[in-house]
């Protein structure tokens, strides 16, 4: 069914729900590349690029993930951001 595209349905569905409910903004969260399928996705919909940070409060010391290293996190944690890893490098 995914040639039907019912996640374009699912999409608009929920934006006029939240235009509905005055909501002005649509998170679509990150791409990975302006190359991407997935950028050019939200494009399609008339998305406009925008920066935000994000805030980690990590539920368990630093240590804990070091010692889980990235390939245990994203083993772990499939498509999850969890820790940023560019923390986790060798002091």
């Amino acid at each position: 069914y995914r040639s039907q595209q019912p996640s374009t349905l699912l999409i608009n569905h929920a934006m006029l729900h939240a235009r509905n409910r005055g909501i002005k903004y649509w998170n679509w969260e990150s791409s990975p590349s302006k190359e991407s399928g997935v950028y050019k996705f939200k494009k399609k919909w008339g998305s406009i690029d925008g920066s935000y940070k994000i805030f980690v409060h990590p539920m368990r010391n630093e240590e804990y993930f070091r010692q889980q290293g990235i390939k245990g996190i994203s083993e772990r944690f499939p498509y999850y951001f969890v820790f940023p890893f560019n923390v986790l490098q060798p002091l």
